[in-house]
């Protein structure tokens, strides 16, 4: 209960030295405010610039792999294609 009624006094304090000096506090909160929305702003371009480089150079290796296991993958199949036909070969 103390502790709510010191808060409560903390604000109205806080209130009343808003009151007395407002419209300077509200410009330089203003102010304050749209310097670091802005600074914010751009640091999110920048990193979402970034994620999507990375994203299309990580699509790109993706790609890049998936090729090569696909050719990996025809080379063993062509691989034991052959060695079944010696084997027939062989059996006949």
């Amino acid at each position: 209960m103390k502790i709510k009624k010191m808060m409560k006094m903390k604000m109205m304090k806080l209130m009343n030295l808003m009151r007395e000096k407002k419209n300077k506090v509200i410009t330089m909160i203003m102010t304050v405010v749209m310097t670091m929305t802005m600074t914010m702003m751009m640091i999110i371009m920048m990193m979402m610039m970034m994620m999507m480089m990375m994203m299309m150079m990580m699509m790109m290796m993706m790609m890049m792999m998936m090729m090569m296991m696909m050719m990996m993958m025809m080379m063993m199949m062509m691989m034991m294609m052959m060695m079944m036909m010696m084997m027939m070969m062989m059996m006949i």
